[in-house]
């Protein structure tokens, strides 16, 4: 994301110090960053359904819930995160899995 300028973030009357400013850029490159998850988590539950779909094929029954490859998604992810990260990761991780698991529909 290419860095904006305190302007466009908030246009600077005499009355706003260079902290209020510094601190509207760095609100401002949040709300950039949550566009950019809200659209890739809503991507990740349509390829969910898909994956639902897919499951049910004809050539099935395929398991709806598969604990090894969820474990090796999540163990991927954490190897990849941050230290002091980790925790808050796996939290949210199992939260995207188990959306993307009602996604694929009702466990039989």
């Amino acid at each position: 994301m290419p860095p904006c300028t305190l302007q466009q973030v908030w246009p600077a009357p005499l009355d706003v110090s260079p902290e209020q400013m510094a601190l509207a850029a760095l609100r401002h490159e949040i709300d950039v960053l949550d566009d950019q998850l809200l659209a890739l988590f809503e991507r990740r539950l349509a390829i969910a359904a898909r994956v639902g779909k897919a499951k049910d094929a004809p050539s099935g029954p395929h398991l709806k819930l598969r604990p090894d490859r969820e474990q090796s998604v999540l163990d991927r992810v954490l190897a990849q995160a941050e230290p002091d990260n980790r925790e808050a990761v796996a939290s949210l991780w199992r939260q995207i899995v188990g959306w993307g698991l009602a996604r694929q529909g009702r466990m039989p």
